[in-house]
């Protein structure tokens, strides 16, 4: 689990951008949503570094290195692809 809180709710938004909130904040997950953001109607964004953890091997060479989202944004692509939200055919 790459964040700091113990759990986000996935945002599907149009052109496969990808959002999570959690906290009653909202964070840009993928290059999509980066920019896109007006693509989240909610409101304003936050800093995805924000809740995701520090990864600690990659932290000896760089502090401050956070832990790849790649593993949950694959799961979230599937989840929001079953749910109907987006067609990859048409990405």
């Amino acid at each position: 689990w790459p964040f700091t809180v113990s759990e986000v709710r996935v945002v599907c938004a149009p052109t496969l951008a990808l959002f999570v909130t959690a906290d009653g904040k909202a964070y840009a997950v993928n290059g999509q949503a980066e920019r896109h953001p007006d693509l989240y109607k909610q409101g304003p964004l936050s800093q995805i570094n924000e809740i995701t953890k520090v990864d600690p091997q990659i932290a000896k060479l760089s502090p401050d290195a956070h832990m790849s989202l790649d593993a949950f944004t694959q799961k979230a692509i599937e989840a929001c692809t079953k749910a109907g939200r987006w067609d990859p055919a048409k990405a």
